[in-house]
């Protein structure tokens, strides 16, 4: 008895109010699949941007306002249905109005769901750059083909095994298939001369006149015996054999224009005059190279003397010929009128002559930094001092001797030592200084600064490269399969530097790194249904953000995705 009383009641609640919420609860949370009669009484309709369907409101109150004019409020409940007249897909609201609405019949199933966001975001960011025109001149037959790997990369990385998977998955044009059978073809068609035609276009395309185009060199290490890889130096340290990777950067457009692949065995210095006769075939004639301390040596200057390189160098302030510069600058540089608007350096101009040939260095000095470097100095003589005092018996008295007067026993015990306050301040006389030399003495301070800042940029680039793009090793067997493979590879580094300087010039960054920003995109799903295509949600506040500040309309992109193909 007491167990039929329970039941009894249990489904008496049931069937009251809370099942009404269930059902209203599932409702609501299922509106977008469903479509209901459009209501017959207070209802009155708005135009929407869809010609074809009008916005359904629902009059709550009519009343006439303080002139006497009828008027009513109203709240919005959905929108027409354009398939079957008389029907219109609900929203939210429409349930609150109607909670005990009985006929209810579900949409199509979708036929397939498909990520579209990232794609379309990539296509319309190479179309407003000029990209996909560039590549359809240059490779009519297969320049498609070309993009979409180039977007694969800058999405998923440079390992391309996987990217049929990535094909089932994102919404293409229709016929559109890249084995990886095909994608090996595709990268083997490209060839060795069509690259540099297409430089010389693109070049043409986003070089501005007089533009400067900074030049620098990686490596890419390969476990496959392709013929130029070779060893040589390694700048990841890697002990395998490489390929260098020389690469053309617009200062001004902030994107890469060409680049070289040459044996690992090659200097940066033997191949200057190669990669010089690529700059003037593509129309870069203005070169100026950015390079690291590592090129100053007397040796590497008469080098760019007897080419005529023009070059941009951070100098080794530890060599004599620049320490002394640096000095004899030392009190000077403090003055306020040395000041660089919008940092906090000091900087001035001396001309240096290096082997009867007048270099301009460009010495700089920050008091913040002075002070940040002379704590850590202090703080490693302390511990040098630590060290002494609890082995009394270093094996190399030479780490000390930099700091301390130092006096031992034949058998290597230290006797005694002190610091040595003067080798301690002339160590503390340069700190927060550092110089830049350069082939040209009429640039000032300021100019020179901003000019070696765009090294930065093109160490940015090789770090995509490398870590966002996947690119740390040359994964192929044959070198046309190589080449081709790196021109894509070329495109993707395009893609990834103009996303990358757009979002640097937005005021307000809808993401921290490129990968949330493109992981922002991916959430983007269109539902292809039989008689059409509709988005699976509304695009949300970032991603209306992410389109604004890369200059793409909302509309249009809404535009291409649910008519891409049809």
């Amino acid at each position: 008895m007491i167990l039929y009383i329970f039941v009894k009641l249990t489904l008496d609640f049931f069937r009251e109010t809370d099942y009404t919420k269930y059902s209203l609860h599932r409702r609501v949370k299922m509106h977008s699949n469903f479509i209901v009669p459009v209501p017959k009484e207070r209802i009155s309709y708005k135009k929407s941007k869809d010609p074809e369907a009008r916005y359904v409101y629902y009059v709550t109150k009519r009343y006439r306002n303080p002139k006497g004019t009828p008027t009513c409020d109203e709240q919005l409940i959905g929108k027409e249905y354009p398939l079957k007249p008389g029907w219109m897909i609900p929203n939210k609201k429409y349930f609150l109005f109607f909670p005990n609405q009985g006929e209810i019949k579900p949409l199509a199933l979708p036929v397939t769901t498909r990520q579209a966001g990232q794609g379309m975001f990539l296509t319309m960011l190479a179309e407003n750059l000029g990209l996909c025109s560039t590549l359809e001149d240059i490779f009519p037959e297969v320049w498609r083909e070309l993009l979409m790997c180039a977007i694969y990369m800058v999405c998923e990385g440079n390992v391309m095994m996987n990217a049929d998977f990535f094909w089932d998955e994102i919404q293409i044009p229709e016929g559109f298939c890249l084995s990886p059978q095909r994608i090996s073809e595709l990268f083997r068609s490209v060839g060795d001369e069509a690259p540099t035609r297409f430089f010389k276009a693109w070049s043409k395309l986003v070089l501005e006149h007089g533009e400067t185009v900074a030049y620098d060199v990686t490596s890419v290490s390969t476990y496959a015996d392709l013929d130029m890889a070779e060893y040589g130096y390694n700048r990841d340290h890697e002990a395998l054999p490489q390929i260098n990777f020389g690469l053309l950067y617009g200062s001004a457009s902030r994107l890469p224009v060409a680049y070289s692949l040459y044996s690992g065995s090659i200097n940066d210095l033997t191949f200057f005059p190669y990669m010089m006769n690529l700059a003037n075939e593509v129309g870069a004639r203005n070169v100026f190279y950015i390079l690291d301390r590592g090129f100053v040596s007397q040796k590497n200057l008469a080098f760019a003397r007897e080419k005529e390189i023009d070059f941009l160098a951070c100098a080794p302030k530890g060599e004599k010929i620049y320490k002394e510069a640096m000095k004899k600058v030392l009190r000077e540089i403090w003055h306020p009128k040395y000041r660089i608007s919008g940092t906090e350096l000091n900087g001035l101009t001396v001309t240096l002559n290096i082997d009867g040939h007048d270099y301009g260095l460009y010495i700089y000095f920050s008091k913040t930094n002075a002070a940040l470097e002379e704590n850590r100095l202090h703080e490693h003589i302390d511990r040098l001092e630590a060290e002494i005092e609890s082995e009394m018996k270093p094996k190399r008295h030479s780490r000390y001797n930099k700091f301390y007067n130092i006096e031992s026993t034949g058998k290597g015990e230290i006797c005694s030592y002190e610091r040595n306050h003067d080798k301690i301040a002339e160590a503390c006389e340069l700190l927060g200084m550092f110089c830049l030399l350069c082939t040209k003495t009429t640039m000032t301070s300021a100019e020179a600064l901003d000019l070696y800042g765009r090294r930065g940029e093109i160490e940015k680039i090789y770090d995509a490269s490398k870590n966002e793009l996947e690119a740390d090793r040359f994964l192929t067997h044959t070198g046309k399969t190589t080449n081709g493979k790196h021109f894509v590879h070329f495109l993707a580094l395009i893609l990834w530097s103009d996303l990358h300087r757009k979002i640097k010039l937005y005021e307000k960054k809808p993401e921290k790194t490129i990968e949330r920003l493109l992981l922002q995109m991916r959430k983007i799903k269109c539902l292809n249904y039989e008689i059409g295509r509709t988005l699976e949600e509304p695009l949300t506040r970032k991603q209306k953000d992410i389109l604004g500040c890369c200059g793409i309309s909302e509309d249009d992109f809404t535009k291409r995705i649910l008519t891409a193909g049809l």
